[in-house]
């Protein structure tokens, strides 16, 4: 039954790693083939994203690596094999708790470096660059709530459920935001945020549904060990607001 109950989540995450996958091999190909053409620091930026997308690609495709090892190899080499288990897999989650953090940071870094333009294109009489600077706004806040969630709350969530998935569906919302605003910058307003709008077309739905599952992924209870109830703690759940 529990098997079952996990198959949502692993759909939802192998899906989430092929987009992340996806965009970093997009970036690598437009390296390949503008390379002649790019200043270095547009060749460095489009190496960054590549690298911090597929880091977030391989966060997804080894969620599901963690096993216990098997009763015939316990029998065979004793309790030992056991605690050497743990052990690495200790050590390989904190490794994937970083490459996600990294990755995450780094492309909001990475973005925050267009908001001068952002700015400056800005105009409040046109419409297209209020849409322009809301989608913006809107992507960097739900990364930086995806920052705070995994940074702050991922292990907490038990003793803080109510503003761990607060945080998530806000996050979600605000992906879901920022790209219905692009959709209708390039379907009402022929604006596109790529070179051309082949690579509009391509390259944006698969950068927004990227985030959209792993909030979504998010939401799904994690896999934890069951934390101890301390004797007279207050939670979440019991304040009232």
């Amino acid at each position: 039954m529990t098997e079952k109950k996990n198959i949502p989540k692993k759909v939802v995450v192998i899906l989430t790693g092929i987009l992340f996958a996806l965009y970093a091999v997009y970036n690598v190909l437009l390296i390949i083939r503008d390379y002649q053409s790019l200043p270095p620091v547009g060749i460095v930026v489009s190496v960054l994203v590549a690298l911090f997308f597929a880091a977030v690609a391989f966060f997804a495709f080894t969620t599901e690596v963690m096993t216990a090892p098997s009763e015939k190899a316990v029998e065979q080499e004793g309790t030992d094999l056991v605690g050497m288990s743990k052990l690495k897999n200790i050590r390989f989650l904190v490794f994937r708790d970083y490459v996600l953090i990294i990755a995450l940071v780094g492309i909001f870094a990475l973005k925050l470096r267009v908001l001068g333009s952002v700015i400056a294109y800005f105009e409040f009489s046109e419409l297209p660059t209020v849409f322009n600077g809301c989608a913006y706004v809107a992507t960097q806040v739900a990364l930086l709530l995806l920052i705070i969630y995994y940074v702050f709350f991922l292990k907490k969530r038990p003793f803080f459920p109510r503003t761990s998935v607060l945080i998530l569906i806000t996050a979600l919302v605000l992906f879901v935001c920022g790209f219905a605003l692009e959709i209708v910058l390039y379907i009402v307003y022929g604006i596109g945020l790529e070179a051309s709008p082949l690579r509009t077309m391509l390259s944006r739905p698969v950068f927004y549904l990227s985030f959209i599952g792993l909030s979504v992924y998010f939401l799904f209870p994690p896999l934890s060990l069951p934390i101890p109830v301390e004797e007279g703690a207050v939670y979440e759940e019991d304040i009232i607001l």
